[in-house]
Parts: C-alpha cells; structure tokens; sequence
C-alpha cells in the first residue's frame, strides 16, 4: 500500500525536519503548479546531511522517489520539476501521472532536457496525461536516446498518442 502525505506536511518536514528526507508521496493531493514551486524551493534550499552508509555530506534532501501523481499539475509545474531533476542527485523515480500535462511548452522542454542529462533516474511516469503531438514525441524519443541511464520503466500508458505519436 503507498503512503501519501498532504503538501503542508511534506513542506513543513523539507523546511524543519533535521534528519534527510528521501520519499515525496503526494499522490492524489491538489498541489497544483503553485505547490511545486513551493516544494522545488524547500528542496534546493542548501543544508548539510551526512547520509548513512556513505561517506559524503550533501546539500540537499536525498530525495529517491517523487510521487506527484494525480496532484493537478500542468506543463507550468515542469519548468520546476526539470530543477529538481538537474539538482537532486538521488533521485530514482519520478512519478507525474494522471495530471493535465501536455508537453506542449518550454517548460516541458526544458524538463525533457533535464531528464535526458540525469544520470540516475531509473523510472519515469508520465502515464494519464495528454501527451499526444509529434513534436513532443519527438522531443520524449531524443531525451531517452541522449540519456546516460538505462530506465527501468518509461511509463506513457493513456496518453492520446495515436498513430502519428509513434515514433
């Protein structure tokens, strides 16, 4: 069973809580573009960690998994999102389905770029979306050729890609 956490909470444990956090579960919360803004804030905001089992202190929250599924997101939260995926050098999974992201923006750009140059995301949800031009498929199929991971899972079930969208 998943566990998710309401936006002030996960906000006020970024904000105070000494110990790293490593998990963000909002599934199914109303966070809305604003939200991420507000978390992408609290999570580059540089504090020092020394992380168990590693030898290294680091800046910010080792955060693993990024649950924003379902949380009324637009390609307006992507320009965010994309500093989260440049910044937080622990992040494995990143899960945005179920919201009303299109991929048809800068921002949405800019967020493939991220990704295709993140050397540790392994898993990537985009499914239930409205994903579906050609010039974003296009934009989707160069990010995950440029990069550097091998993905576990590429996720873009219920997007009205058609038959023009496969590439």
């Amino acid at each position: 069973m998943a566990f998710t956490t309401s936006l002030p909470t996960v906000l006020d444990a970024l904000e105070n809580v000494k110990a790293p956090i490593y998990a963000i579960p909002l599934t199914g919360q109303v966070v809305g573009d604003k939200g991420v803004k507000f978390i992408t804030k609290s999570l580059l905001k540089e504090r020092t960690f020394v992380v168990a089992n590693t030898n290294n202190n680091n800046n910010f929250h080792p955060i693993e998994v990024c649950d924003l599924s379902s949380c009324a997101l637009t390609d307006a939260s992507l320009y965010d999102i994309s500093l989260i995926v440049d910044n937080i050098e622990t992040l494995k999974e990143l899960k945005l389905n179920g919201n009303a992201i299109t991929g048809q923006s800068e921002a949405a750009m800019a967020f493939f770029e991220s990704v295709s140059n993140n050397t540790t995301l392994t898993s990537l949800h985009l499914e239930n979306n409205d994903i579906h031009s050609d010039e974003v498929m296009t934009s989707i199929v160069s990010c995950l050729r440029r990069n550097r991971t091998a993905f576990k899972s590429f996720n873009m079930q219920i997007n009205p890609i058609g038959d023009d969208g496969v590439v």
